[in-house]
């Protein structure tokens, strides 16, 4: 019998050991980067917002170097300028304050108040 026990197998017990720490070491590697892949969807998003307040704010001085004053509404920008943006993501609160004053431009971010 003793012969046959030089043969026997024991890395099933370091096995056995080291699966709790693959699968801890597993699960932190898969959270670290679900973390920096919701990082860089942040910074996306925040890029994004800040592209449509620029194209926004460019168009209203454009129109107002050419007009003489600023739209009257939103839609004039959207149609004369071409300014295209998701409406199903962004709420954009445009109101006129006189033809020669700056309008008060709020953009809001409809995933974000959800």
């Amino acid at each position: 019998m003793a012969q046959f026990m030089r043969f026997h197998d024991d890395s099933k017990k370091y096995t056995d050991r080291k699966l709790p720490l693959t699968v801890c070491a597993f699960l932190l590697i898969l959270s670290l980067f679900y973390l920096g892949v919701s990082s860089v969807s942040d910074s996306t998003d925040r890029r994004s917002l800040e592209n449509l307040q620029n194209a926004l704010h460019n168009s209203v001085v454009h129109y107002y170097a050419l007009e003489g004053q600023y739209p009257q509404n939103l839609k004039e920008i959207i149609d004369g300028y071409g300014l295209i943006y998701d409406q199903d993501r962004y709420y954009i609160d445009y109101r006129p304050q006189d033809n020669h004053l700056f309008p008060d431009i709020t953009i809001i971010d409809l995933q974000e108040v959800h």
